[in-house]
């Protein structure tokens, strides 16, 4: 996971998949514009951490976790 301060007009790039703006902040809420070809899901409990991977296509999906076994 990435944390990264930025102001208001400042930008970041992810490779080429995504380019994020942070256009205006009010209090405890951020504006931001994201340009990108993938889709975007808002989360509204917080972050979801599920590892993703790029497929042969060079589409994103969801890795499956396996636990461990006990012997």
């Amino acid at each position: 996971m990435l944390s990264k301060t930025l102001r208001i007009g400042e930008s970041l790039k992810i490779g080429d998949a995504a380019l994020i703006r942070v256009a205006d902040k009010s209090g405890r809420m951020v504006k931001l514009a994201i340009a990108t070809r993938l889709p975007i899901e808002q989360i509204a409990a917080g972050i979801d951490i599920r590892p993703i991977a790029a497929g042969i296509t060079g589409e994103t999906r969801p890795v499956r976790v396996l636990e461990p076994r006990c012997a």
